[in-house]
């Protein structure tokens, strides 16, 4: 159990050794330790001088009782609520860390999709993007994927294909995915058809089975099998695609 250091015995005894260190208490080494980590190494060893610091009598008082309370810090009972701080403090310490490390790296992610979506907006802005002709689109698109196949790419460009408040957009970049050779897993695609398909906006259910027929993959039957089309030209149009994928 902690135990906070009582405030008159350290005025009148200079010798006095507080029980345990008090996390709460806002100043000094563990403060310091818990509450200013630059490094995480660093932190862990300053949390280890803390709780490993001897405290020793003053000088003419080494003879006195343990009930003076002018005892060494090795003492069973200190040494082993020391060793339970210390591992508290590695354990918050680490947890800050790994905490501190997710929400930088969503950061980046972040600002990553975002440079990628300006750049394919511009790209459609420039010049719209027409059946049969190559885009700057695809090019950008080929490019980030040329590192492999992050799942976060993917995720980020199945994210702008089922955008539907920006659907030529969302139905452009989808086009474009279509235009791309086995990208990703045949699941991948078939949810990236199944989610697109599920959207109000017919421009991106068209562009959804645009894709399906380009990339030609059978596994993407049950998916527009299952599909009910609302538009009588983009259900002969599935019907169409089906029949070519051999279904």
């Amino acid at each position: 159990m902690l135990m906070t250091i009582d405030r008159q015995a350290r005025t009148t005894n200079p010798g006095f050794v507080p029980d345990s260190l008090d996390p709460r208490d806002q100043s000094g080494a563990l403060h310091d330790a818990l509450h200013q980590p630059r490094d995480l190494k660093e932190s862990l060893a300053a949390s280890d001088d803390v709780v490993s610091r001897r405290y020793t009598p003053l000088p003419g008082r080494e003879k006195e009782s343990p009930d003076s309370r002018t005892f060494f810090w090795e003492s069973s009972a200190i040494s082993d609520e020391a060793v339970l701080l210390r591992e508290d403090m590695r354990r918050l310490l680490l947890e800050w860390y790994l905490a501190l490390a997710t929400a930088e790296q969503g950061l980046i992610d972040e600002r990553e999709q975002m440079r990628l979506a300006n750049k394919l907006h511009a790209a459609f802005e420039t010049e719209p993007l027409e059946d049969g002709m190559h885009h700057e689109a695809e090019e950008i698109i080929e490019q980030v994927l040329q590192s492999g196949e992050d799942p976060r790419i993917l995720n980020w460009l199945k994210d702008f294909s089922l955008d539907d408040t920006q659907p030529a957009f969302a139905a452009s970049v989808l086009r474009c995915l279509g235009r791309q050779e086995y990208l990703g897993t045949s699941s991948w695609r078939s949810e990236l058809v199944r989610d697109a398909l599920a959207l109000d906006d017919v421009e991106i259910r068209d562009a959804a089975v645009q894709a399906a027929e380009s990339w030609d993959d059978p596994h993407i039957l049950p998916v527009l099998k299952s599909h009910s089309e609302s538009e009588s030209w983009l259900r002969d149009y599935i019907s169409d695609v089906i029949d070519d994928l051999g279904g």
